[in-house]
């Protein structure tokens, strides 16, 4: 295995870990384990714990600067309520651990999150939230609605939700749990946006 090779198998292990145990109960013995490497071998490539587990949080956040682009065209697009919703689920479900890591991270480090949520999601946010202030001034989103705390709020729902799914989907007593739980999160996501909401499209699965 090579060089960048090595180094993302260390980064996704350790994600898989930290999320399992938070950022003090996973042990770089424990994660070079997993890899099947010694612990000099994973030191080589992150000098520290505390540098992994850096390195980790921006490698969980790195899917939605890449997804930039098409987080933007969802936004201005015909359907930006389930396309955004639909962007960020199949970030999610490629890497589930990510939602488990970050929301771990959100309550234990907040004022480190601060300092990472500016420079890694503000900068699409602001021009997510101008998509839809631009919505309002053409009538298709609420007037009453703040884009910016209804950001917040959905990521918020979308975060918790696929962080904690594997012990949610037990309390909705249906045979599709998982796409019960999407296409109400969707449903409330545009009712509360939208003076017009157009019918659910159905999760990513």
């Amino acid at each position: 295995m090579g060089a960048m090779g090595t180094r993302e198998d260390i980064l996704e292990r350790a994600t898989a870990l930290f999320a399992q145990h938070g950022g003090h109960g996973a042990t770089l013995g424990q994660i070079a384990d997993t890899v099947g490497l010694r612990k000099p071998s994973v030191l080589h490539h992150f000098p520290s714990k505390e540098a992994l587990y850096d390195a980790v949080i921006e490698h969980a956040l790195a899917p939605f600067q890449e997804a930039l682009p098409g987080l933007l065209r969802a936004a201005i697009g015909e359907d930006p309520v389930g396309a955004l919703l639909h962007e960020a689920q199949r970030i999610f479900r490629a890497h589930p651990e990510r939602a488990r890591l970050l929301l771990r991270e959100l309550l234990d480090n907040p004022q480190g999150m601060q300092h990472r949520l500016r420079t890694a999601v503000k900068p699409w946010w602001d021009v997510i939230d101008a998509a839809m202030r631009r919505g309002q001034s053409v009538g298709v989103v609420r007037q009453e609605a703040n884009p910016a705390a209804y950001l917040v709020h959905v990521a918020a729902l979308l975060v918790t939700l696929e962080a904690l799914r594997p012990s949610l989907r037990t309390l909705v007593d249906e045979d599709r749990a998982d796409d019960v739980l999407d296409a109400e999160l969707e449903r409330i996501a545009r009712i509360a946006l939208l003076t017009t909401p157009t019918p659910c499209s159905g999760g990513v699965r």
